[in-house]
């Protein structure tokens, strides 16, 4: 025999002289004492007993909870309801709020926007401003991989506001990129060079980064983002929406999100009833007024977009100062005035339309009111088809009316036909000026003016609703410019959770 068989044999033979031998002493005396006893003292032992085992159990689980702690765990899935629509995920074609949000999921931005409107770090690390405000300069994070692998790197920065900048790409980011020069200094480092100063151009460098490689084969069906989530699929809903499905990615820079799976049902008009909610097990519902579901918290915020009523001075009757005024205002005109009125066919713009509607109609003019698609809607634009446009105008970060009161943009997005040089002149050294706070309040006192002339009536900032359901944590209020920048701080939300010991991270 040989020494460690003989440690085993003498463990084991210990192991029955200690524990074994003992145990079943003891069992011998307890049993031979129980058959002594009555049928009454057998049933007072027993509740005796029960109640030990009792007070044992608890005072286990309270020495157990009182030397652990509950933490986040990975797993679980978030499930949200949008009432919107949606065709395209990548960040160079989306257009739509939900569209966005997915989006921004998928793929990170060079930099983000925070809740107090602030520029940070995404995947640039820094940057700094030339001191003419003609030039950027952005160092990037090393060691991001998109997730189909590839590293990330200056490169990509260039070949995406290349695309954003092809025409034939048709990107909504267009013309925000209109002229600007971007140059791969090296691997990590990027700059890009305006044609003239533009003071809120730090908040355009809020886009997302797609790889040159996808760049250079479609747009519209690899989303290869650097994201937190990675694309799984897209698939029609039983209910004839949209149902796009990701998943965690483990190589995120900052760590992989704790929520495992994210779905989102996209649909123009979404029920959501108690028992479809359940049914489908959704945690969070967005843009649908008045959710009325148990356990659900109501996360709404105002975003970056104003609601205003906007009239077409290059038509009848609204050419005349005091005959907007009074027409607006619901004060009686005279004659056999006739106005097709412009919205969205949506809840929130129909429910004001209707608030315009009785306005109007106390000055005596007939209104024809037409809701229309998003696609018929921004034909009409196109055309300036309307006498009475309702609009919301989405500025994001910053109040830029440039884009909407300058004569540049007659044909564009100035939807009034309003322009003077002199407003002219006052709009452009304002989008020169860098200081944030200077610059609103130039935009505010324009603003002032052009209400005070009847051109718009401005309802104020939209507010997006949001409801998440209790079993989502971690959701702090949310304030940002935009409805996608809701889940900025979406790696640090869980659903699962699990007990450590206190004092262990894990």
């Amino acid at each position: 025999m040989n020494p460690k068989q003989h440690k085993v044999i003498t463990a084991i033979s210990n192991f029955f002289k200690v524990l074994v031998l003992p145990l079943i002493k003891i069992f011998g005396v307890v049993s031979f004492l129980f058959s002594r006893l009555t049928r009454k003292e057998k049933l007072v032992f027993f509740i005796l007993l029960s109640i030990l085992c009792v007070l044992i159990i608890f005072e286990s689980l309270k020495i157990y909870y009182a030397r652990t702690q509950l933490v986040p765990d990975f797993g679980g899935e978030y499930t949200e309801v949008i009432q919107g629509d949606a065709k395209y995920f990548s960040p160079i074609l989306a257009k739509t709020d939900s569209e966005r949000a997915i989006s921004g999921l998928i793929y990170s931005s060079l930099i983000k926007i925070d809740e107090k409107n602030q520029p940070i770090s995404d995947l640039a690390d820094s940057w700094q401003i030339s001191e003419d405000g003609l030039t950027y300069t952005f160092v990037l994070k090393q060691g991001v991989t998109f997730h189909g692998g590839q590293a990330f790197s200056s490169d990509d920065i260039v070949a995406t506001v290349s695309a954003i900048q092809d025409e034939a790409n048709k990107s909504p980011l267009r013309e925000m990129w209109s002229g600007v020069v971007v140059n791969a200094i090296d691997e990590y480092t990027v700059s890009f060079v305006l044609p003239k100063q533009y003071g809120p151009f730090i908040y355009n460098c809020n886009f997302k980064v797609i790889s040159k490689e996808d760049v250079l084969s479609t747009l519209s069906a690899n989303y290869n983002g650097t994201g937190p989530y990675r694309f799984v699929n897209n698939i029609t809903s039983d209910d004839g929406g949209l149902e796009v499905n990701l998943e965690s990615y483990g190589g995120y820079y900052a760590g992989p999100p704790l929520i495992s799976k994210m779905k989102f049902i996209i649909s123009s008009q979404p029920d959501v009833s108690e028992k479809r909610i359940k049914d489908l097990g959704v945690n969070a519902i967005s843009s649908v007024e008045n959710v009325q579901v148990p356990n659900f918290l109501d996360f709404t915020f105002t975003a970056g977009r104003n609601l205003m009523l906007i009239p077409n001075i290059r038509k009848v009757p609204f050419q005349d100062e005091a005959t907007r005024k009074k027409i607006l205002t619901g004060e009686k005109v005279e004659g056999d005035i006739k106005i097709r009125f412009v919205f969205l066919d949506n809840e929130t713009q129909k429910q004001k339309a209707k608030e315009v509607v009785s306005i109007l109609e106390k000055s005596g003019v007939k209104i024809e009111s037409v809701a229309l698609s998003v696609h018929d809607y921004a034909e009409s634009l196109k055309k300036k088809d309307y006498n009475l446009l309702l609009y919301g105008y989405d500025w994001s970060y910053d109040l830029d009316l440039y884009t909407f009161w300058h004569s540049s943009q007659l044909d564009k997005n100035n939807f009034s036909g309003y322009s003077t040089k002199e407003d002219d002149i006052y709009l452009e050294d304002t989008r020169m000026i860098l200081d944030g706070d200077e610059r609103q309040k130039r935009y505010n006192d324009f603003l002032n003016k052009i209400t005070g002339l009847s051109l718009v009536v401005d309802y104020g900032q939209k507010r997006y609703p949001l409801f998440i359901s209790e079993s989502v944590k971690n959701v702090e209020v949310i304030k940002c410019g935009r409805p996608e920048d809701r889940f900025n701080d979406i790696i640090s939300w869980y659903i699962n959770e699990k007990r450590v010991r206190k004092g262990d991270s894990e």
